[in-house]
């Protein structure tokens, strides 16, 4: 799928070669750990500053401490907010990591993946897409069309974001935390087959289910803070985002599960997090549900307009207060996502399943399918259109010419 090759670059190495680490994301990370290094370092000297502030000793304004190498929208830090708060500090670590992925977005336009027929040795040039394009969305979305749930149960999962030391690694960890979820449903099912299901600590079943399997969908979703679009809130999106529970959390639907204890959940997850939402559900349309959360994920345009960079700007501002739009959310969703390397939806392997029996070939970017290509390589797109390279395409996988062309490009 080309979607999932991000990482791919340049020069089209051969499969069995070690695929170079993406340097845009590997840039982004470093950024982002530079600038929550240096709240780090302002909350190690807080407290003692506030006492001396307190006692009336002359000191230096907190506000000409400017943090370095961040590239934030606001330069000059405050103690107003605790430092170590780090998800609250959305201006000092997010901005870089936005810049990076558009960067990266930028780069990456004009690639263009080359198949090979394994038969007649045709070559195939396609589009490089990624998961954040239009392209990726409705695939995903043709997957599911038409698929309903009678009932089932929606439970959704916030992170402690104080028990985290970065986005990325918060992300992975509510991955993790839904493995061990999905783990002990099964395990708990196996056992209610065999009729030893197991109660909770307060002598209620763990677990009510009336499938044969555990099928589900899950959606991972970011919250920026600032969003009153809700009629009915949940209890942890506003008062509990300060405290760090909302800023990441994952939605999961569960097909024909009429109940799970939440004293169990809360024990599975006592160390990711003490915030469980389960809410009964009747008649889903899995395909709409899944748009839902996707459109969060997707980028409808191929470059950011003006006008979505500057409302992007102003809503990284300490002082942002409001709604931020759709396709501000998108870039911000899309950013976190591509930095953490984490996909947006996961679903169970009889899902998966089913759907490879009906579509039993190999989706490519941009619609085109075939099962019999081999990938061959990304190259540029002047180089995978040139003539030359339709001629003799061999010649343009190896290694060292791209080695050449590169010391060719960088001293004339």
């Amino acid at each position: 799928m080309a979607g999932t090759r991000e990482g791919s670059f340049a020069g089209g190495f051969p499969p069995e070669e070690k695929r170079r680490e993406n340097p845009f994301r590997k840039r982004a990370i470093e950024r982002m750990n530079n600038a929550l290094h240096f709240l780090r370092t302002l909350a190690d000297f807080r407290e003692p500053y506030l006492l001396l502030k307190r006692y009336g000793i002359p000191l230096v304004p907190f506000s000409w401490i400017s943090p370095p190498m961040t590239n934030s929208t606001h330069s000059s830090a405050s103690l107003d907010r605790d430092p170590s708060a780090w998800w609250l500090w959305l201006e000092y670590w997010l901005p870089p990591i936005v810049e990076e992925f558009l960067s990266y977005l930028e780069a990456v336009k004009n690639r263009r993946l080359v198949f090979r027929d394994k038969l007649s040795g045709v070559l195939h040039i396609v589009p490089y897409t990624t998961r954040f394009s239009e392209a990726y969305q409705r695939k995903v979305y043709g997957r599911f069309r038409g698929l309903k749930w009678d009932f089932g149960l929606h439970l959704v999962i916030t992170t402690d974001m104080s028990r985290y030391s970065d986005i990325v690694s918060a992300t992975k960890g509510v991955r993790k935390a839904e493995n061990r979820v999905i783990s002990a449903l099964k395990r708990e099912l196996k056992a209610l087959k065999r009729g030893r299901g197991h109660k909770d600590r307060l002598g209620n079943p763990r677990l009510v289910c009336y499938a044969s399997d555990i099928e589900f969908i899950s959606s991972l979703e970011y919250s920026f803070g600032g969003s009153k679009k809700k009629k009915k809130r949940r209890k942890w999106r506003d008062n509990e985002f300060k405290s760090g529970h909302g800023a990441v959390h994952l939605h999961i639907v569960l097909k024909r599960v009429r109940y799970i204890s939440i004293d169990w959940l809360r024990e599975l997850l006592e160390d990711h997090t003490r915030i469980v939402d389960v809410e009964f559900f009747r008649d889903l349309e899995v395909d709409g549900y899944l748009f839902k959360y996707l459109r969060k994920q997707v980028l409808r345009f191929g470059e950011v307009p003006d006008d979505v960079m500057s409302r992007l700007l102003s809503s990284l501002s300490p002082d942002f207060e409001g709604k931020r739009d759709s396709d501000v959310i998108a870039v911000l969703s899309s950013a976190l996502l591509w930095v953490a390397n984490a996909r947006g939806w996961s679903c169970s392997r009889s899902l998966s399943e089913n759907w490879r029996e009906v579509n039993s070939s190999t989706y490519v970017g941009g619609g085109l399918w075939c099962s019999f290509w081999e990938f061959f390589g990304c190259f540029p797109v002047s180089v995978a259109e040139n003539p030359a390279f339709l001629s003799d395409p061999e010649l343009w996988r190896d290694p060292e010419l791209w080695v050449f062309l590169r010391g060719r490009r960088k001293y004339g």
